[in-house]
């Protein structure tokens, strides 16, 4: 089976860019990409400005469920019925 790894080429040197093949010596084919060299990622860090907050009302319970039990029941039926064309 073929492997593939990415490396950069750099002044006759080859620098792995993620894991390198664990062997001591093989034949290998290397394809030259034209594209140029991506930036390394990095984190990014969302501007100050996009700083917030998050406020609910008064009556929000973020613990109580949004649909009762029987909803539940209900709404589950009638995905089963959709599925099955029996709408």
């Amino acid at each position: 089976m073929l492997n593939s790894y990415e490396a950069i080429y750099d002044h006759g040197q080859i620098r792995w860019v993620n894991d390198s093949p664990a062997i001591d010596r093989a034949r290998i084919i290397i394809t030259v990409l034209d594209a140029p060299l991506a930036r390394p990622l990095t984190p990014r860090i969302p501007p100050p400005g996009l700083k917030g907050s998050v406020t609910y009302n008064a009556d929000y319970d973020p613990f109580e469920p949004a649909l009762t039990d029987a909803e539940v029941e209900a709404a589950s039926d009638r995905t089963v019925r959709q599925i099955a064309g029996n709408s």
